[in-house]
């Protein structure tokens, strides 16, 4: 065959060869068009968050109706400190999935970006959850009501509404203005944001009830018994001062520290120390 020929069937061959190419990249686009399979997740919102809480976001797939197949949902760049759950991790869209979001104290404060991943057999994609960490709580009151105590549940202890005070030395507690003062919540937590290391005094109040009980006069001064705990089984109260408490009784603080609760153990108030960098967190039960 002469050679003018042969240069032509190769730029036949060449040219077919492109064209196929043109055809499978066009059809490939034609896929990826109205016609493809498509997804979306929604629900997803910024998260302000202390440490010690659970966040949870109701995120919501879903899809074009168009040949549908599973979407896997995934967490990626995860920091320290937190912890994410989904409860439905994959599905046929619509589906909903429930994320939980944890931070707890280890938590880096400032702003943090976590990926959520949402792939498909054809399709993936992700979304930007932006979770901003404010570590600007020094301290945890958790208040229980030893009058109404119930060891079945718990809850039903917590204490609404009580006055927390903080103050800084005797004499600010003399003249009565607490350096610091916050009120529990629902769920008896009492919170105090950016207060500066140091030890500190307190007192809880909600009407008759408080931390500093069966008050009497002593020389024009009111005091009482500061309460240290609430027994909760016998063997505590073996070893301890007050051997004739019963389950259910608060505990006295030991002032003195002679292993017995007298008049030697009156006090007007309790301490705290609170440290820079970390979450100080006190449990108290007051009574009358």
């Amino acid at each position: 065959m002469p050679a003018k020929y042969k240069g032509e069937i190769s730029l036949v061959k060449r040219l077919s060869f492109i064209l196929l190419l043109l055809v499978l990249f066009y059809s490939c686009k034609k896929d990826d068009g109205p016609g493809m399979f498509d997804y979306t997740v929604s629900g997803i919102e910024k998260v302000e968050s202390m440490v010690e809480e659970t966040h949870t976001l109701h995120l919501l797939v879903t899809g074009n109706e168009i040949m549908p197949e599973n979407v896997y949902l995934n967490l990626e760049d995860v920091p320290a400190g937190m912890t994410c759950t989904i409860d439905q991790p994959f599905g046929v869209p619509e589906f909903a999935a429930t994320l939980s979001i944890r931070v707890s104290r280890d938590a880096a404060g400032g702003a943090h970006q976590l990926r959520l991943i949402a792939s498909s057999g054809k399709r993936l994609k992700q979304f930007f959850i932006d979770v901003n960490v404010d570590k600007s709580l020094s301290a945890t009151f958790t208040v229980y009501n030893s009058v109404i105590y119930n060891p079945e549940n718990m809850s039903s202890n917590m204490v609404d509404s009580a006055l927390v005070k903080l103050y800084k030395d005797h004499n600010t507690f003399l003249i009565g203005v607490p350096d610091f003062k916050s009120y529990t919540d629902k769920s008896g937590k009492a919170n105090f944001f950016k207060v500066p290391a140091g030890n500190y005094l307190f007192t809880i109040e909600k009407g008759n009830l408080t931390n500093v009980v069966q008050k009497q006069n002593i020389n024009g001064v009111m005091k009482g018994y500061i309460v240290a705990g609430l027994f909760r089984t016998q063997q505590e109260i073996i070893n301890s001062a007050q051997p004739k408490a019963k389950p259910g009784d608060l505990k006295f603080r030991d002032i003195n520290a002679d292993s017995k609760i007298d008049t030697q153990d009156l006090g007007q108030y309790d301490s705290f120390s609170i440290y820079d960098g970390e979450l100080n967190e006190k449990v108290i039960w007051i009574g009358l």
